[in-house]
């Protein structure tokens, strides 16, 4: 029988940040300090991966996870990611560009 203090998906009350996480048994927690992605009419791709270099290495980008998601989801991160660069900023300046980078405007959008 199911319990009736628990919220359900199906239940107008419920918030989603209200409900608990778990990791589950396969859980990855990954580095990434390079992202790509591509897309399509269903969804949005990001491929996060890790820029190697050394002095016995050849520079290269190692890829370390894959994650797809809706265009809904994606608009969601994006309001997400906002509000933590916002507070990020807030608290300690602004967040220093690379010069080797080209800022998003610059930026050619994937495809896939």
């Amino acid at each position: 029988m199911p319990d009736d203090n628990k919220p359900t998906l199906k239940s107008a009350t419920v918030k989603i940040e209200d409900l608990p996480r778990h990791n589950a048994d396969n859980f990855l927690d990954i580095y990434a300090n390079n992202v790509g992605s591509s897309s399509n009419f269903y969804d949005l791709r990001f491929l996060f991966g890790q820029i190697i270099a050394g002095p016995k290495i050849d520079p290269h980008i190692e890829d370390r996870v894959s994650v797809t998601m809706s265009w809904e989801h994606a608009r969601q991160f994006r309001a997400l990611l906002d509000r933590l660069i916002k507070g990020y900023e807030a608290n300690t300046g602004p967040i220093r560009k690379h010069p080797a980078v080209a800022d998003d405007e610059d930026a050619e959008p994937a495809r896939e």
